[in-house]
């Protein structure tokens, strides 16, 4: 592990805010051991689970809308 990632990972594991990486399909790849005590479940239980399985309709199509948006962007400038 080089010492980035190893300063990533000290910091997602010890940070009192929930963190978490989703795949472009917004399955969360990753979530901060943190969740446990901001919302109850273990990390293990939120791998692979869709955005939409705990997000309001409303929320979810904004999120949805924000990521096309800031993908957009992305392209136009990959720096």
């Amino acid at each position: 592990m080089d010492g980035l990632e190893e300063r990533f990972r000290f910091f997602a594991e010890n940070v009192r805010d929930v963190m978490f990486i989703q795949d472009m399909n917004f399955r969360l790849i990753y979530v901060s051991p943190s969740v446990k005590s901001v919302f109850g479940y273990d990390p293990e239980e939120l791998h692979n689970v869709h955005k939409i399985q705990y997000m309001t309709p409303e929320s979810y199509e904004r999120a949805l809308r924000d990521f096309r948006r800031y993908a957009a962007l992305a392209q136009k400038d990959p720096n």
